[in-house]
């Protein structure tokens, strides 16, 4: 178990500083500069991490479910709209470019799977970390503010309703979460176990199969 938590809590790191990191390097090239000016164009994991949600929350629910359930996030990288060269569209890139780079990264670590078996304790971590990167790169674009998916989202709809959409985070946070509680009690429905076991595994042994 000690093993597994390490190794997990040692991936998401890693994950949080590709996803974040992109999200700023994007920010800036759309013309804001204070992801910069922050220190968030960086690799160095720090820079990224929220010591509750990195570190204490994650460790918190692995002790208490003994391994078998996680919640993390990272710092966010704050953006200023007003500050991109055109809002709605660098606000969609920015955001887009999170989940692009963590789905990238979950790709790239699914090819490595066949050559890290070979390797004392690399199996483990890129398994662990290409299933949790397409996981964060899939979950991170659903269309619930503050989610990724839901800055992409907005570019798709006309401007007084994106800003109304945009601003409505307690909300529909509020409303997304009842019902996943819902569909979990009613129908046994769980969101999370779903998108791994239909999205993110059929996609990992899919890749692996071409190889």
């Amino acid at each position: 178990m000690i093993e597994t938590c390490l190794t997990i809590l040692f991936a998401l790191q890693v994950i949080f500083t590709i996803h974040e990191s992109a999200h700023a390097f994007t920010a800036v090239q759309s013309g804001d500069t204070g992801p910069r000016e922050c220190g968030r164009i960086s690799l160095n994991p720090i820079a990224h991490m929220d010591w509750f949600g990195s570190l204490v929350l994650p460790v918190a629910f692995m002790l208490v479910t003994h391994g078998t359930l996680f919640a993390a996030y990272a710092k966010p990288v704050m953006v200023r709209p007003e500050s991109f060269r055109k809002r709605r569209i660098g606000l969609a890139l920015s955001a887009g470019a999170g989940p692009l780079a963590s789905f990238a990264s979950g790709l790239a670590a699914t090819m490595l799977i066949p050559i890290a078996s070979y390797v004392p304790f690399a199996g483990n971590f890129v398994v662990t970390f290409a299933a949790l990167s397409l996981f964060v790169a899939f979950f991170s674009m659903l269309p619930v503010p503050p989610l990724d998916g839901s800055r992409v989202y907005q570019l798709l709809m006309p401007e007084w309703l994106a800003e109304r959409y945009l601003a409505s985070v307690l909300p529909l946070l509020a409303i997304s979460i009842v019902g996943l509680v819902a569909a979990r009690m009613a129908f046994d429905f769980d969101l999370v176990d779903w998108m791994v076991e239909t999205i993110v595994f059929p996609l990992m042994r899919l890749v692996i199969n071409a190889l």
